[in-house]
């Protein structure tokens, strides 16, 4: 079966393609998509061909925040049937290595991540109609949830790893550097985890109001408010990787504070003052992906306790990539831009 996939071949070069289905493998499925929302990863490979040092060597679909129906089922699947819509974890790790071991599946020293350049060959990512993925990665949802919603908690989950990192947060003041999509739902899951107050900070207004609409309870430009007038956090998360940021989020900080990397920097040659770890005895926690934070990032939105939507800028069509994309990029109009199959979209 011929279907249409969304095809990144160089710096901004991008067209729908046909593809042909391949026979499943055992414990695999098919998945029609749902929705597909654009990550600043795939901005990244957009723009650059690559993403923070890691150029793709060959033409691959991007994609890795995706929800769907199962279409077809491989040999060995039980618990799913086709109609069912699920939830899609992108991170494909082995199971048996010492990682997976200890719980810690997205540090798998074998991990397959579809639409990016970890792997070589390039694993196809999830901007097409039809894509496969092991059926243990797949949480079914009720029939009557909304598949844009559902598309969001892959960049939930990675946000509330990062919040639940930083330990009890209940009654604590919280402070969240970069209002993108990934910080602004970091704001939610601090506000959701009992944070006393969540600060967030960026360089444009029109995201940090829809920061305030996720749960924010201070919302500052901080080109135009300096941090150090909003006294000492408990909590720092950077979810903006910018150098000033990551320096701002240490000097906020009250002596024992924690401090979570969730932001991608851009380079590993980083000048940070590290005689505040020293003096002040901060907490400086690394933090990539996600875990059990999945099956969370699900509960919490099929319970309404956590609700995307305010962050849905617009839906396109696989035609209209380069449009989808340009949009995507300007945020003072798109918060989450994602991809739908089917060529109606809102």
């Amino acid at each position: 079966m011929q279907y249409r996939a969304l095809v990144l071949s160089g710096k901004k070069k991008i067209s729908v393609e046909h593809m042909e289905t391949k026979p499943l493998e055992s414990g695999w499925v098919r998945i029609k998509l749902g929705a597909g929302g654009i990550c600043g990863s795939d901005l990244h490979y957009y723009r650059d061909y690559g993403n923070v040092g890691f150029p793709l060597k060959n033409p691959v679909v991007m994609g890795h925040e995706a929800s769907g129906a199962i279409f077809e089922i491989g040999p060995d699947v039980e618990d799913l049937a086709p109609g069912d819509k699920v939830a899609v974890n992108p991170v494909i790790n082995c199971g048996f290595c010492p990682a997976c071991h200890s719980g810690q599946s997205n540090l798998c020293q074998k991990k397959r991540f579809p639409g990016s350049a970890l792997n070589y060959p390039h694993i196809n990512g999830l901007f097409r109609e039809y894509f496969e993925m092991p059926a243990r990665c797949c949480r079914k949802v009720p029939a009557d949830t909304d598949l844009a919603k559902l598309a969001f908690v892959e960049p939930l989950a990675c946000s509330l790893h990062a919040v639940m990192k930083a330990g009890n947060i209940t009654g604590r003041r919280v402070l969240i550097t970069g209002s993108g999509p990934i910080g602004v739902l970091a704001a939610a899951a601090a506000r959701c985890g009992g944070a006393g107050q969540v600060a967030i900070t960026d360089v444009t207004d029109e995201p940090l109001n829809i920061a305030k609409k996720m749960g924010a309870d201070l919302a500052v430009n901080s080109l135009t408010t300096p941090l150090s007038e909003l006294g000492r956090f408990d909590v720092a998360v950077d979810a903006s990787g910018s150098p000033s940021a990551v320096v701002d989020c240490m000097r906020s900080l009250r002596k024992g504070g924690t401090m979570v990397q969730l932001g991608t920097t851009p380079s590993t040659d980083l000048p940070v003052p590290w005689i505040l770890l020293q003096s002040m005895e901060i907490n400086i926690l690394g933090c990539s992906q996600f875990n059990i934070e999945f099956d969370l990032a699900v509960a919490l939105i099929l319970g309404g306790r956590i609700d995307p939507m305010p962050m849905l800028s617009r839906q396109f069509a696989f035609e209209d990539g380069e449009e989808a994309f340009k949009f995507a990029g300007d945020r003072k109009i798109s918060m989450k831009t994602q991809f739908i199959s089917a060529k109606e979209t809102k």
